[in-house]
């Protein structure tokens, strides 16, 4: 029978030890990454929910107005000038673009499900989806009302860029503080262990010279 040594069951018990520390390291980075992402995500919405809510009451005010529609694609203009902006515009309820900030989409009826809940149903509406093949955008739609009636609805378009940037750097920071932990934690787990087995060190020794 192979003796054992005490270099041997040291270098096992850390190794051990380490990869399971290693693995709960990593597990947790993945799982706070991912809840931080899905809390960002829903900052994000809800901020593009209350913009798109405070135009349309910009919006509603306007189309009270004698020069409502100049009043309206003002807004529009003013709004796409954000640098988060990918589009805005405001839709009826037959589904055609009356304002928006790309002027050769004026006129333009849609036939998405988001314009039909937000214009026809009257409900608010946001999904993410590739915009012109480029960048992920959270289109953001909420319905316009005056007296109480539902007209239409105010779409905007709010790119991810600013969001996915800060993802990738709270992802690098996630890793820095992650290999530091390691190391730190990995360290000290090292100097336990062998604190813990050096008793054992004389019995295997005298074992092995047996």
């Amino acid at each position: 029978m192979k003796k054992l040594k005490y270099n041997d069951i040291q270098f096992k018990i850390i190794f051990l030890v380490l990869m399971v520390f290693f693995f709960t390291l990593s597990i947790t980075i993945v799982f706070c990454f991912q809840f931080v992402k899905e809390e960002m995500n829903k900052q994000i919405e809800e901020f593009g929910i209350a913009l798109t809510e405070e135009i349309a009451h910009e919006v509603k005010i306007s189309s009270l107005a004698s020069t409502s529609m100049v009043r309206i694609q003002e807004i529009m203009d003013k709004i796409a000038k954000k640098e988060n902006i990918a589009y805005a515009m405001v839709i009826d309820k037959n589904l055609k673009a009356i304002a928006h900030s790309h002027k050769d989409r004026i006129g333009i009826v849609l036939n998405d499900e988001g314009s039909k809940k937000a214009a026809i149903d009257g409900c608010i509406y946001v999904k993410q989806y590739e915009y012109k093949g480029q960048e992920m955008v959270y289109d953001v739609l909420v319905p316009l009302t005056v007296n109480k009636k539902n007209i239409g609805a105010v779409n905007l378009g709010i790119w991810k860029t600013d969001l996915n940037n800060r993802l990738k750097e709270m992802l690098i920071k996630f890793i820095m503080i992650g290999l530091g932990a390691l190391f730190i934690g990995g360290g000290t787990v090292i100097i336990l262990i062998k604190k813990i087995i050096l008793p054992l060190k004389p019995i295997l020794e005298a074992e092995s010279k047996a």
